[in-house]
C-alpha cells in the first residue's frame, strides 16, 4: 500500500529569466488551480516552489501547461536531467 504522505509533493518550478514577468503571472495562473498551492521560491532564484497531491497533479503536467501558455522554463542541463528523474518518478 502507497503512504498518502508520499503523494504529497513539493517542487520547484524554474523559469528563465525572459520574458520579464512571468513568474508572476505564473503564480496568479497556478495559485488558480484547485489543491495546489504555489509559493516564491527563497532558495532558487526565477522560480516558484508548488505543493500538490500526485492524485491531482504532476510536475510534468504542470510545467506542459505553463509552457503550452507560453511561459519559458529553464533549460539549463541540470534542470532537464533533474525534471526528467522527477517525470519519471512521479
Amino acid at each position: 500500500m502507497v503512504d498518502p504522505f508520499e503523494l504529497n509533493k513539493q517542487r520547484d518550478i524554474v523559469f528563465s529569466g525572459e520574458p520579464p514577468g512571468q513568474i508572476e503571472r505564473a503564480y496568479q495562473l497556478l495559485s488558480g488551480l484547485p489543491g495546489c498551492k504555489v509559493e516564491y521560491s527563497n532558495t532558487t532564484a526565477n522560480a516558484l516552489r508548488v505543493s500538490y497531491n500526485l492524485h491531482d497533479y504532476t510536475l510534468e503536467g504542470l510545467e506542459n501547461g505553463l509552457a503550452e501558455e507560453g511561459f519559458h522554463l529553464d533549460q539549463s542541463i541540470l534542470h532537464n536531467i533533474g525534471r526528467k528523474v522527477i517525470y519519471y518518478c512521479e
